[in-house]
This record gives structure tokens, C-alpha cells and sequence, in this order.
């Protein structure tokens, strides 16, 4: 995997692999080297994109199930305290008592219902999170199969790059040596000596 590039010329590169080391890349497939840099750069933001986005989902999860916690915890005190004031009401309770009961049902009630909106919003955003989510992971695979063909591209390019130099030096060994080939432009591979 290459991860960074210097331009020499228009036809010659040299490409930093992901161990450090630097390849003196040329040929036609310079423009490759380039995309495949750009791609592997896209990933790599994509990546972190979709790690962090995960966290976030993560700690949303936590925070609905802290507020549901809460929440459920609070429901017996208000109910407690509803009954409290409807019996109060009915049997004409000192009138101090009366408020206190209606005060703390009045909270209780508050509570709960700030507490189910806190846990549709964090709903909503971890649903929204969790879609983007889904779209950089799908994107992501994708650019890493265009990835894979293009290195696969460049390999290649390199390999008939090799070749092509075997067989110039087997061509200028033959010339010295006054030997015929027969080359096949088509498939660089095939060198047949006479």
C-alpha cells in the first residue's frame, strides 16, 4: 500500500509504501500511483469517520439506557405520590399536606416526561448517526474494492515494466552476441530466443 508520493517527472514517481520504503515507480502507470495515494487517503478519513461515529453511537446507547434507568426509577415514587393526593384530596387532609403531595407528584410527572423526551431525542440521533454510519461503511468497502483493482493495476503495470527491461537487456545481450528474437509486444512474457 503506497501512502505518499513525490513527483519527479511526468512519467517517474517515487512512492513511499506503507513500511517506509521509497519505489521509484515509472511508466504509464504514474497516474494510478496517484489515485491509488488518494483512495487509500479517502479510506483512511472514512475509517475514522466510521470509528468515531460509532463511539458516538456507543455513548448515546448508554446515555438511553441511563435515562430509561432513571426514568423507571422515578415512575413508582410519582405514582406513589399521585394515589397520595388523590386520597388526600377525598378524605380532607390538612391542606399542607395536600400541596406537598400535589408538589412532588407535579416534579415526578416532569420528570418522567422530560426523561422520554431526552430519550426520543437521543433516539433520533443515534438513528440519524447510525444511517451515516451505514452509508461511509458501505462507501468504504466500495472504495476499498476500487482500491484493491487499481493496486492489483499497478502490480501489474510494474511487472510488465520488469519484463519489458528483461527483455531490452536480453535484446541488447543478443545484439552483442548476434542472437535473433522473436519479441511478442502483446504478451511482454514470452521472449523466444533462435
Amino acid at each position: 500500500m503506497y501512502v505518499d508520493y513525490r513527483i519527479i517527472n511526468e512519467k517517474e514517481i517515487e512512492a513511499i509504501n506503507d513500511k517506509g520504503e521509497i519505489i521509484n515507480i515509472t511508466g504509464l502507470n504514474t497516474g494510478d500511483i496517484k489515485k491509488a495515494i488518494l483512495l487509500s487517503n479517502k479510506i483512511e478519513g472514512l475509517d475514522d469517520k466510521i470509528t468515531n461515529q460509532s463511539k458516538i453511537m456507543e455513548n448515546l446507547n448508554y446515555q438511553i439506557a441511563e435515562t430509561k434507568e432513571t426514568r423507571n426509577k422515578e415512575i413508582p415514587g410519582t405514582i406513589l405520590s399521585i394515589i397520595l393526593f388523590a386520597i388526600s384530596i377525598a378524605n380532607a387532609v390538612p391542606i399542607g399536606f395536600l400541596i406537598a403531595t400535589g408538589l412532588i407528584s407535579v416534579v415526578g410527572l416532569t420528570a418522567i416526561t422530560l426523561n422520554i423526551k431526552d430519550i426520543k431525542k437521543y433516539s433520533m440521533s443515534a438513528g440519524k448517526i447510525e444511517e451515516n454510519w451505514s452509508i461511509n461503511l458501505e462507501r468504504s468497502a466500495e472504495l476499498k474494492r476500487k482500491l484493491s483493482e487499481l493496486m492489483t493495476k499497478i502490480k501489474v503495470e510494474e511487472k510488465r515494466n520488469e519484463k519489458k527491461e528483461e527483455l531490452v537487456k536480453a535484446y541488447k545481450e543478443g545484439l552483442k552476441n548476434e542472437t535473433d528474437f522473436s519479441l511478442d509486444y502483446d504478451d511482454v512474457k514470452t521472449l523466444k530466443l533462435r
